[in-house]
């Protein structure tokens, strides 16, 4: 009986003695099998709070600048106007602050809203004599979202209604060049469609006259520069260039 008890108690000592020890080494276990949570100082976050402001306070919002500030003010009152349009609003007021909008929206960066009120504008009063500007600002607003193919669709409609305008065939050109692979008879071709729909402008003469000069075909550069000297007899810049050229071939 003795033996039994001594037994029992010994028992007793032993289980207690685990029971303490689970208790003590439990304490740095981890609680996973993936391991305890890395602390912020083992992932090397730094965290900069200002002495002045809170974890949870709001960031102050970005100082605009005058520009900014300019747009943001000419949107807003396009945008008054134009939440009074009406059955009386006639096509041209409904054109131009449509256009403003957009100017302003692209001022301020905000290409898809400004790409939306332009297409506003030109459908409010297709047949705007102001419409050609406004095809071509279009142009180069797709060209910037790199929309080159709806670019190209725009300033080609802008030189269908200004062809007297020497600027939407240079940039209809050089749309051309940088975004598309052309060939070049083509771009000659599109220089004398210009030339000859814009009454055959000083501006646009010489431009060809420059990409035929780059492109070595000097006889075709020397051809443009005669034709300027001239109709343009006073100008000097002509009369400079066919006499360079004609050094050159020599």
């Amino acid at each position: 009986m003795k033996k039994k008890n001594i037994y029992i108690a010994i028992s007793i000592i032993v289980i207690a003695i685990v029971a303490v020890a689970s208790i003590y080494f439990k304490k740095d276990k981890p609680t996973s099998l993936l391991g305890p949570s890395p602390s912020v100082n083992s992932l090397d976050i730094k965290v900069e709070v200002s002495p002045t402001s809170t974890p949870n306070a709001a960031k102050p919002s970005r100082v605009l600048t005058k520009e900014e500030i300019v747009y943001t003010k000419r949107k807003e009152q396009a945008q008054e106007v134009i939440k009074r349009f009406s059955s009386e609003t006639t096509l041209s007021d409904k054109f131009i602050w449509y256009q403003a909008l957009a100017r302003a929206e692209l001022g301020l960066k905000n290409y898809a809203a400004a790409k939306t009120a332009y297409q506003l504008a030109l459908q409010s009063d297709p047949a705007n004599p102001l419409s050609a500007a406004t095809y071509a600002e279009l142009s180069s607003l797709l060209v910037i979202m790199k929309d080159y193919d709806s670019a190209l669709l725009a300033i080609q409609k802008s030189t269908q209604l200004r062809p007297d305008v020497v600027s939407h065939w240079t940039d209809y050109i050089s749309l051309e060049l940088n975004h598309f692979k052309i060939s070049h008879v083509q771009i000659q071709n599109i220089y004398k469609d210009g030339i000859d729909k814009s009454g055959g402008q000083y501006d646009l003469v010489k431009a060809y006259a420059i990409y035929l000069e780059k492109n070595m075909d000097l006889s075709g550069a020397l051809y443009q520069w005669r034709d300027l000297a001239t109709r343009y007899p006073s100008n000097q810049e002509a009369a400079t260039n066919v006499a360079r050229l004609e050094d050159l071939i020599k």
